[in-house]
């Protein structure tokens, strides 16, 4: 009798021992690497990212921070040892330890897979501002070019956007791409994210690294997809220069078919009349902080400009007049050649809307302004 009462014991131990790892390692916060469809994606490799982490807390709620958009509360729960239940629907658990979980959910005969990573334990007590501040203001390269060899040459602006400019081996060019950027601590992990905005239009990719050290000119970052993982950025060296203060005045442009108005033009939006090929004047004035800009003969409009360390980048920012979306309308233009007497700059976003006659004018890509003398 003692030992069936053993056996049975020892099986309800046992029993517990296998579900209460689920239930215990999961609990806690878990940065969202990527999410797979399976349907159209084999390899684990690629994916979709989010700026997310996933905090599960122990009384069965699931906090999930969404770095530069609104943070959700859900509630959870295991209905067996490996499924769990949020948002009413079923979730998976493929495999789950310390550092490492993977869940997969079925949603209209298409499988996905969530990738989840443990965030490290750092050394790094920083406040958020301080970092910012820190990256603000310089040139950066990537160190290790094993993963994110793309990344040699970028800056952080105080809007909030990033300006990768990169090589384009194809026609020996260089081209350049706006992203949103921002740093965020959730329970003393801190965390450099980027992602888009559909209601402005910015930005263009979404990633979430974990940083492991920030410094004046170096800092460090976890990236989970390389075997690298702990990928290393410094600043790079800049040699002064006035491009600022030569920018600053009065220009003109001369916009006409001799020159490039862009490869991709909609010929039925030139014949509807809702494009115009802008053949005229455009004046640029530039102030220390503000770009004041016309077409010849339209309204004048206002945005405010910076200069990137390097002087190669201008960006810009237009308040967004629709009261629905708050943020600003990034541009930036390539600094070619500056002089006292000259500024030839490439446009990234060609036209410029008059809301008087309801027209998109496009103009030259490559822009060659003459410095007007007051």
């Amino acid at each position: 009798m003692l030992n069936r009462f053993l056996i049975i014991l020892i099986g309800i131990v046992f029993i517990g021992c296998n579900e209460l790892p689920f239930k215990s390692q999961i609990k806690g916060v878990w940065k969202l690497e990527k999410r797979v469809n399976k349907q159209y994606v084999d390899d684990d490799f690629f994916g979709t990212q989010y700026p997310t982490l996933f905090d599960f807390k122990s009384e069965g709620d699931l906090y999930i921070k969404n770095f530069g958009y609104q943070d959700t509360l859900y509630s959870w729960k295991f209905i067996s040892d490996s499924v769990m239940l949020f948002m009413d629907k079923e979730f998976h658990i493929k495999k789950i330890n310390n550092e490492e979980m993977v869940v997969e959910f079925e949603q209209r005969n298409e499988t996905y897979l969530y990738f989840f990573t443990r965030p490290y334990e750092t050394n790094l007590t920083l406040p958020v501002e301080s970092i910012k501040a820190k990256l603000i203001g310089k040139t950066w390269t990537v160190t290790d070019t094993t993963g994110m060899a793309w990344m040699k040459n970028f800056e952080y602006f105080k809007n909030g956007i990033a300006i990768y400019r990169y090589d384009v081996k194809k026609n020996n060019t260089q081209n350049l791409q706006d992203e949103i950027w921002g740093v965020e601590n959730y329970k003393g992990y801190t965390f450099l994210y980027h992602r888009d905005d559909l209601m402005t239009g910015n930005g263009n990719i979404m990633s979430n690294y974990q940083l492991l050290d920030v410094k004046d000119k170096s800092y460090v970052l976890l990236n989970n997809d390389f075997e690298s993982r702990e990928i290393q950025f410094k600043a790079k060296e800049i040699s002064s220069h006035n491009k600022k203060k030569l920018i600053i005045g009065s220009w003109v442009s001369k916009n006409d078919a001799s020159e490039f108005y862009g490869k991709y033009l909609s010929q039925r939006a030139i014949g509807e009349g809702l494009n115009t090929l802008f053949d005229g004047n455009l004046y640029f004035d530039f102030s220390s902080s503000y770009l004041d800009y016309r077409l010849e003969a339209k309204d004048t409009y206002m945005k405010s400009w910076i200069l990137s360390e390097d002087g190669k980048t201008i960006v810009t920012g237009s308040p967004l007049s629709d009261g629905y979306v708050k943020g600003e309308r990034i541009d930036y233009y390539d600094v070619l050649e500056v002089s006292e007497t000259d500024l030839i700059i490439k446009l990234y976003h060609s036209s410029i809307y008059d809301s008087k006659d309801s027209t998109n004018y496009l103009l030259n890509i490559i822009q060659r302004f003459k410095r007007v003398i007051q």
